[in-house]
């Protein structure tokens, strides 16, 4: 899996990876190497990933012996590489202990001694230097020691250790060139010996690549090796691309400075209009001799950097014409190329990479774009891709090789198919169907070859790389990256040193119980793009779990034990002289908490950063289409790492009482031994000696026990959360930061007087300067008394002017802030107040430790009303001048968890002055409600008097605390005599027996009770309460009688829609928009429809009856909007309804597994109803929101479902399809050319296109009626119509080009197409019947009848009885057979008609006819081979009508209906009907150049 994870993570993440896989997995040291050895480990691992005690024990012995000088270093490495190859079990777990316990004190190695760190820097570097250590942990112990020399200083024992053991394995530099170029970037290290060696090795690695002419001119190779991140190989230089010698080096010398300044000059001001007149003055200027310095800077400072000017310059040096100045301009893009392509900043920067690819367009220009070749001895390319390939540099080849190559365009030799460019772009094919290549790369590729003229697709890729014999390994190293983290004791340290047995360990699974849901606490950003908020948040939860499941035990399990025994050595030392137990067992479980909590914060914070991102990465790639943003996923990371981190710091502190007991308990049993047996002795163990009690007053130890001030230093850990978090980074390098966290706001007051702010807290995520914890308080690090001066200074006058203004508040009179006078004493304070802050240098600092003081004071020291009321608006002061502040204030009171935070009066005014928000309090009330507090009891109680059943002026509804209603409904259940619980639920109306806890609405005016109702049902949606407060909601609607009658319901759903309307319309008016959108209402009022239509009174069967309620709403909903669209007609807010559809399609979408098949139906009914009712010919402005509404998703998929023939549902879209033709035919006669109309055609064209692919059998079956709606102009809606056909159809239908194609040899044609329309029922409700029996016999007084009545007088053309008569014919007439007879009644009828018409009624009847061309069938041949025959017999004017409707019909974009196609393909390939001869053919340019196409077509598909 680790050899899986580094091809996909990235390299960075790598090291620290692998070595949080190590800790829980240590067997995977040597893991990997060995299959025999492989078997052997695993059949270790199968009692369990730890070590067995006996191997650590067996560790521990080798390493004393080694340190105290029993055992030498190299003997340790032989007995190392010994037990490595060992076949034995034991010896392997031994092997796998020594060199875990060896990483895992890497951190403590700079407190070892002198001796000591000699030793283990001997050991260090002989397991690398002897081959002990490979593959992975080859990798740790490299990255350890290059730490060690980069992190530290050169006067640090930690630098010491790392150059030592890089003294004993730089003989093998030779075998990684990577590390000597490594440690020639390391500054610490210039001038030493291991720094010789590596000049050394490279020095060599040189001379055998040889270099090219541009290292010579710094000495160095080109390229520089990242000084963090080394490469997986050592990069040397391309050897594909060479530079040639100059001519003459000794003839050439450099301009003096007023000929370069001239030739500079003339360069930089050189334009197409000018350039004769610049060349004139160059030539003057330049000679010779001059030319290799004037070739650089052309290439070097404006070729490369310029070009959209590089064929001017190619335009001057074509002036010159002098071949030697051309050979120096190529030989200097050759030297340029070359120093780009091998220098790590063109790896690094994608400025690098434009500039290279500018000079590879200028190198094609020079080359290839002229005929000339690109020599190989200068540059290969195959070899300079194949290089590239192989040291992961394709990110600079292939854009490189694809500007070069794309000047073969210009050139009449290296175009295709040129056989060296093919064979190039054979490589690059096979290249680009490697899935590891980039996309960026690719498209690279794809521009290259459509400049070229050629189809990715077409090129054969080659086997360059796939057919190369394996490469031997040459280097077993991959990337170092820095450590993630500190890792101070391993588990196996911990095992032996921890005083529980292996059973009570924590297990992931116990401490993940334990944690609340994350999904209450993390925020999680807004979905973009195709992701939605569900998939979003589904992703980045599952995310932070699994990191946490990961990380969480072993953290836990660390931090707990070493703060455990820290603990217990200093509570030992210190309470040598305390008998007292419980004070013993409560400063341990103090400091012990505090410890283990903040050694937890310390170790997890990097690890769960790359954990959570690692994982969200891993989750999306396997549940989305595309991957998440980097962008937003670092969103997230940030911030949420402080709030993850908090859960695995309180788990820490939760799980440290057990240790600490663990560790005392013998402590704890001798005192109790002592006190039971000699109660009147002093306790003293161990003895204390005589130094101990000379130390100054009051910390020395004296016999009868801790003073007060020495135990109040163990107390003290109780008024501090935790320390702070120091970085990972500034750990290794042994930069500890002191700063301490927030303290608890609302536990003591003492600690007032020793304030402190934090450093790295929650709520501010970033360092701050160590004085910002003492600047209130007047503590301040050791030497900067001045400063701690004016910190004492300044916190004391803002602390005694809060007790002025406390003082002041107390005296006054008025009992709110917004009484206060503007002259009274109380504003004179709070102003001063403000000012200073604000005046104050580095007032940040100042401001959160005075928020804190305020915050102490108004929940500890509650006074009036008005006291609050000024301390918490001099807070939102506070929080104006500094944001952190406002983010420090919302994270610490979501967090606390003292009684003392449920203080009602205060929590009132914090919501007013928006510092605290309702949701926030009911989420800390019903948590606490949860848990049985009773404190929270009355501070309900009171808060609900004042906010809801009171005039405050914060006002707050019911459903704002669904969630402690429902705590409180549980606890009432469990104790039902809670006097207090009771008495709140009979202030809310509600009997103490409701089981959904959600309590009624208040009985006032009706209008305003309908409003309260819906402003409830709207919170409730905001909140997002669970599904039983919803069904609560709509079972005290019915219980209060609010839709008793229709009448009472069309009220309050008519008020219900007036006041979502309103809130729309306020909320699109405001100049930003609000965080709840402006669909908020809308949408609640779709679900509270849905809600009642499920949760129906059981009163009434009949009325009960959930699709007579919808059906009621809709028909309400078309009313109100009928009467609004009326009274307000261009301001009609036509985006309410369209959401209110929209969404009412949802929400019952979301339910229909509550409702029956027969109540979806009608359900389905009421919606469709409702939408033809909508029409855009009664409501033109809601047009386009109609249109998007009847092609919704979920609706016209179940209108279209095969059962719709059967169950009307067709029929009802057939007539919805009609009322939008009819609208458009009727705004596009009336020669309205407006936008709204040209942008409405497009959507009509969009939803017809839909049902052409998704549902064809529908516009099959139902061509004629449609057709008979559609507009005659509007050509390309009937071709989509008659296009139509299904999958089987279009997969067996012949190509309609295809030379010689005759369509009564077709099996096809012996099929008839399937028909929805009930032709002869029309035909008879027209009245028509009886005329069609007797004109199909010869009638032509019926035959003129059937013409009048489709050709009335003032009247348009009735294309509706045209198309259904065709149809009807159609059907007759293929009966028995598709064979047209022009003898037969139908053809007869048919000629009667087109011949006794005039000509607009003639015209319609030919498009009648025309649109039986569809698809290959029956009625196609049919009419095809009518149409023929009309053409051949008929008169000119019937010739030239018919060509015209053709010629219309083709004229329009595809898709073409196939039987068109053949039609037209056969009167026009016909020669016996001369339509190049005809008039109208000849007079009309563009229809004989149509046709031409037609048959050039043809050829070309018949020669293909």
């Amino acid at each position: 899996l680790l050899s899986m994870i580094q091809d996909v993570i990235s390299e960075e993440e790598l090291i620290p990876t692998v070595r949080l896989a190590i800790q829980p997995y240590p067997r995977l040291i040597n893991f990997g190497e060995d299959e025999k050895l492989d078997a052997i480990i695993l059949a270790n691992n199968a009692s369990g990933n730890t070590l067995p005690h006996d191997v650590v024990a067996q560790m521990e012995e080798q390493y004393k012996k080694m340190y105290g000088n029993g055992v030498d270093a190299n003997d340790v490495i032989e007995e190392l590489k010994r037990l490595k190859q060992s076949s034995d079990p034991a010896d392997q777990d031994l092997f796998v202990g020594m060199i875990h316990g060896l990483f895992d004190e890497y951190n403590c190695f700079g407190e070892y001694p002198n001796e000591a760190l000699a030793t283990t820097a001997v050991l260090f570097g002989g397991l690398i230097k002897y081959e002990v250590l490979s593959g992975f942990s080859l990798r740790i112990a490299l990255q350890m020691v290059f730490d060690a020399v980069t992190l530290y200083t050169n006067e640090d024992s930690m630098w010491k250790f790392g150059m030592q053991a890089l003294l004993h394995f730089m003989d093998r530099f030779s075998d990684w060139p990577e590390l000597a170029q490594r440690v020639l970037l390391i500054d610490s290290l210039a001038d030493t010996q291991v720094s010789a060696a590596a000049e050394k090795v490279m020095a060599e690695l040189r001379q055998e690549n040889g270099s090219l002419n541009g290292d010579a001119v710094n000495g160095l190779p080109n390229g520089t090796l990242d000084e963090d991140f080394p490469v997986d190989a050592p990069i040397s230089n391309f050897t594909s691309i060479g530079v040639d010698q100059p001519h003459r080096q000794d003839a050439y010398e450099t301009p003096d400075d007023d000929v370069s300044d001239k030739v500079i000059f003339v360069l930089n001001n050189m334009s197409k209009r000018n350039l004769e007149e610049k060349f004139k003055d160059l030539r003057g200027a330049l000679e010779q001799r001059h030319h290799p310095w004037f070739a650089h800077y052309l290439v070097e400072e404006l070729a490369k950097s310029q070009p959209n000017y590089q064929a001017l310059y190619l335009q001057l040096l074509e002036n010159f014409d002098q071949k030697p100045l051309w050979t120096e301009v190529l030989r200097e893009t050759y030297v340029s190329c070359a120093k780009m392509l091998n220098a790590q900043a063109t790896m690094d920067s994608p400025q690098e990479r434009t500039s290279l690819k500018s000079l590879a367009g200028w190198l094609g220009s020079l080359t290839l774009a002229r005929n000339l070749p690109i020599l190989h001895r200068n540059l290969s390319v195959k070899d300079l891709l194949l290089e590239a390939y192989d040291s992961q540099r394709l990110i600079i080849a292939i854009p490189f090789t694809c500007k070069v190559l794309v000047h073969a365009a210009k050139s009449s030799i290296f175009q295709p198919p040129n056989p060296w460019l093919m064979e190039l772009l054979g490589f690059l094919a096979e290249l680009y169907y490697m899935p590891e290549l980039k996309l960026n790369q690719k498209f690279e590729i794809e521009v290259l070859c459509k400049d070229l003229g050629l189809d990715i697709n077409k090129i054969a890729p080659l086997d360059v790389i796939s057919s190369r014999p394996p490469l031997h390994e040459m280097n077993m190293l991959q990337q170092y990256v820095p450590e993630g983290g500190p890792d101070g004791f391993g588990e196996m340290h911990l095992m032996g040193l921890s005083k529980r047995a292996a059973s009570e360990r924590f297990t992931p699974e116990a401490v993940i119980a334990a944690l609340p849901d994350l999904g209450n606490v993390l925020q999680i950003p807004q979905a973009a793009g195709n992701v939605t908020q569900p998939q979003l948040r589904t992703i980045f939860i599952n995310a932070a779990q699994q990191a946490i499941y990961e990380i969480i035990a072993p953290v836990v399990e660390r931090s707990v034990t070493i703060a455990a025994i820290a603990t217990a050595e200093l509570i030992q030392k210190d309470f040598a002289v305390e008998s007292d137990v419980e004070k013993l067992r409560t400063a341990a479980h103090t400091m012990g908490r505090s410890l283990s909590g903040s050694l937890a914060l310390v170790t997890c914070k990097e690890p769960l950063r790359m954990s959570i991102m690692n994982n969200i990465r891993m989750l999306a790639s396997t549940s989305l289409p595309v991957q998440l943003p980097e962008g937003q996923i670092l969103m997230f990371v940030n911030d949420n790492i402080d709030t993850v981190c908090s859960l695995v710091e309180q788990a820490a502190e939760e799980h440290s009482l057990s240790e600490a007991d663990a560790q005392l308990q013998q402590a704890v049993e001798i005192r109790r031994q002592h006190n039971e047996q000699r109660p009147n002795e002093p306790y003293n163990n161990p003895p204390i000696t005589r130094w101990s009690q000379l130390i100054p007053e009051p910390f020395s130890q004296q016999l009868g026990g801790l003073n007060e001030q020495q135990y109040g230093i163990y107390q003290d850990f109780g008024r501090v959360k935790g320390t702070a978090v120091a970085s990972a980074q500034a750990i290794s390098s042994g930069v500890a930061d002191a700063s301490r966290q927030l303290e608890n706001i609302v536990s003591d007051t003492s600690y007032l007087s020793n304030l402190q702010t934090p450093a790295d807290m929650h709520a501010v995520p970033r360092a701050v300067p160590q004085q910002r914890t003492q600047q209130l308080a007047g503590q301040g690090p050791a030497g900067q008394h001045g400063m701690n001066g004016y910190a004492e200074s300044i916190g004391q006058t803002i602390r005694n002017m809060l007790d002025n203004l406390q003082q002041a508040c107390r005296e006054a009179s008025e009992q709110h802030i917004s009484e206060i006078a503007s002259d009274s004493t109380v504003r004179r304070l709070f102003e001063q107040l403000v000012n200073i802050i604000d005046v104050t240098p580095g007032k940040e600092d100042l401001i959160i430790a005075t928020a804190q003081e305020i915050l102490g004071r108004v929940y500890h020291f509650p006074g009036k009303r008005l006291e609050i009321e000024v301390l918490v608006r001099f807070l939102t002061s506070l929080c104006r001048m500094s944001v952190h502040t406002m983010r420090y204030i919302t994270s610490h009171l979501a967090m606390q968890e003292d009684d003392r935070i449920f203080n009602a009066p205060v929590s009132v005014v914090m919501v007013s002055e928006r510092l605290m928000d309702v949701d926030q309090i009911d989420t800390l009330t019903a948590k606490a409600l949860r848990q049985k507090r009773v404190a929270a009891l009355p501070f309900l109680s009171e808060l609900v008097s004042e906010v809801i059943l009171g005039n405050s002026a914060v006002r707050a509804f019911r459903s704002d605390f669904t969630q402690s209603y429902e705590a409180l409904s549980d606890w009432l259940a469990q104790e039902p005599d809670l006097v207090t619980g009771r008495e709140i639920m009979s202030k809310l109306q509600l009997p103490t027996d409701q089981p959904n806890g959600l309590p009624s609405p208040p009985l006032s005016e009706k209008q305003d009770q309908l409003e309260y109702i819906f402003e409830e049902w709207i919170h409730l949606q905001r909140k997002r309460s669970p599904q039983r407060a919803t069904i609560a909601f709509a079972q005290q609607l019915h219980a209060q009688h609010v839709l008793d009658t229709e009448e009472e319901a069309i009220k309050f759903f008519r008020c219900c829609i007036e006041l979502a309307t309103n809130a729309h319309e306020r909320a699109l008016s405001l100049p930003f928009p609000t965080g709840a959108g402006p669909h908020l209402q809308v949408d609640a009022l779709a679900q509270l429809i849905a809600v009642l239509v499920v949760h129906q009174s059981s009163d009434d069967s009949e009325r009960a009856s959930p699709t007579r309620l919808f059906a009621s709403i809709m028909r309400l909903i078309f009313m109100v909007f009928a009467s609004e669209y009326a009274k307000l007609q261009e301001r009609f807010p036509a985006r309410v309804y369209f959401r209110l559809c929209s969404s009412l399609l949802c929400s019952m979408h979301d339910i229909r597994h509550r409702l029956s098949d027969s109540e979806r139906a009608e359900i389905l009914s009421s919606f469709a109803m409702t939408f033809e009712a909508l029409q855009p010919k009664h409501f033109e402005g809601f047009a386009f929101s109609w249109l998007t509404l009847v092609s919704q998703r979920l609706f016209l998929p179940m209108m279209l479902q095969p059962s719709g023939r059967r169950t009307g549902t067709w029929d009802v879209f057939l007539r919805i399809l009609g009322a939008l033709f009819r609208f458009f035919g009727l705004a596009a006669n009336e020669g309205e050319s407006n936008g709204s109309l040209r942008m409405l055609y497009p959507g009509i064209c969009r939803l017809m296109l839909m049902l052409h692919r998704d549902y064809p059998e529908f516009l099959i079956e139902n061509h004629a009626v449609l057709n008979a709606m559609i507009p005659e102009r509007v050509s390309q809606l009937h071709n989509l119509v008659n296009s139509a056909a299904t999958q089987v159809v279009i997969s067996e239908q012949p190509d309609p080009f295809e030379r010689g194609l005759k369509i009564n040899r077709l099996d096809q044609v012996r099929q008839l197409p399937a028909v929805h329309t009930d032709h002869a029922r029309i035909l008879q409700d027209a009245g028509l019947s009886s005329h069609l029996e007797k004109a199909l016999e010869g009638s032509d007084a019926d035959v003129r009848a059937i013409m009048a009545f489709a050709d009335k007088p003032n009247k348009p053309i009735d294309t509706h009885v045209l198309n259904i008569l065709v149809l009807h014919l159609a059907v007759l007439a293929t009966k028995a057979s598709s064979v047209f007879s022009a003898a037969s009644p139908p053809a007869r009828l048919l000629d009667r008609l087109l011949a006794l018409s005039r000509p607009e009624l003639r015209f319609h009847l030919l498009c009648a006819l025309t649109n039986q061309l569809r698809y290959v069938s029956g009625h196609t041949q049919y009419f095809s081979t009518a149409m023929v025959h009309f053409f051949s017999a008929g008169s000119e004017d019937l010739r030239q009508a018919m060509l015209g409707v053709f010629v219309n019909r083709l004229s329009m974009a595809r898709p073409h209906p196939w039987g068109l196609l053949v039609t037209m393909l056969e009167i026009i390939k016909n020669p016996t009907y001369d339509v190049w001869g005809m008039p109208w053919v000849k007079g009309h340019g563009q229809v004989e150049n149509m046709l031409m196409s037609l048959v050039q077509h043809q050829e070309r598909v018949t020669l293909a």
